[in-house]
């Protein structure tokens, strides 16, 4: 399949990956870090990796395409650490239908399967607007169109 280069592709990418996410019965999905979180679980797509820093881009010399490490953070409502480790579980596991890197591997953009989920960090709480949340955070890797 050949495509030509257009702008906005990391938001094409992002905006897939949502409508992915949106089909997990329950999960509210955020195409961007957003200041507080009122419905749990969410799931936040973030362009930053961990670091604060920008999306994180590798170049091939090859092909005039990118690729781009995006992050999905899952969070639940629950205080008890227990509790968050056995909610957060069936987006951990590989072979649920709600796993975040089941979602990924079946995430199209424009026909063409794109987006892997690479890794997935340590359950541990995350600060939302003055809110800790206990979650866990996916790397995605993308393909760029």
């Amino acid at each position: 399949m050949t495509t030509t280069p257009t702008s906005g592709v990391i938001r094409q990418i992002v905006d897939a990956m949502a409508e992915r996410l949106s089909t997990v019965k329950g999960l509210r999905v955020y195409k961007y870090p957003p200041a507080s979180v009122q419905e749990l679980p969410a799931a936040i797509i973030r362009d930053t990796i961990a670091t604060n820093q920008t999306t994180l881009a590798e170049y091939r010399s090859t092909l005039p395409r990118g690729v781009y490490y995006l992050e999905v953070l899952v969070v639940v409502h629950t205080a008890e650490e227990e509790e968050a480790y056995q909610e957060l579980e069936k987006y951990i596991s590989a072979n649920s239908p709600s796993s975040i890197k089941y979602l990924m591997e079946n995430t199209v953009v424009f026909g063409v399967q794109h987006t892997e989920c690479v890794r997935a960090e340590p359950r541990r709480k995350h600060r939302i607007g003055g809110v800790d949340l206990w979650g866990c955070a996916f790397w995605i890797r993308s393909i760029g169109i």
